[in-house]
């Protein structure tokens, strides 16, 4: 139930073949204490703030009167002029399809055939060592 980020393990470095399922290269650069618990970096509830969770935020709602201004059915999408299909895999997420639009008398028009953010890198901005290797939400990192 531990927040991954709140007590990281530093200096350790694993190379992997996936495809072989073996070790390549491990580096174990420096050794760094872990953090000590502190209940204000983890998320859990009850965690948080000294295990005092919020109890003055009203619910939110979001309503739509007249409906809402896309259709969906299945993993098929039409929003305005514009149609397209989704999809998740594990190592991309996201991946949109078939995406089209529609113009007028011209008909439907192709736009995209497959979009998704491969191996995306999202830095955390901090040069040292391993902190400039690290990135967000990408399966290639495990």
């Amino acid at each position: 139930m531990e927040n991954g980020y709140a007590r990281p393990v530093e200096g350790i470095h694993v190379l992997v073949d996936m495809q072989n399922m073996v070790v390549i290269e491990f580096e174990d650069r420096k050794l760094v204490p872990l953090p000590p618990a502190d209940p204000l970096r983890n998320y859990t509830a009850g965690e948080t703030r000294g295990g005092v969770d919020r109890s003055d935020v009203k619910p939110l709602q979001i309503i739509q009167t007249e409906g809402p201004s896309f259709r969906i059915n299945g993993n098929f999408i039409a929003w305005q002029k514009w149609n397209f299909r989704i999809g998740f895999t594990p190592r991309e997420g996201l991946v949109i399809y078939s995406v089209a639009y529609i113009d007028g008398s011209r008909g439907r028009r192709p736009v995209a055939h497959r979009l998704s953010f491969v191996e995306m890198v999202v830095p955390y901005g901090d040069p040292n060592d391993p902190h400039y290797r690290k990135n967000a939400f990408d399966a290639g990192e495990d």
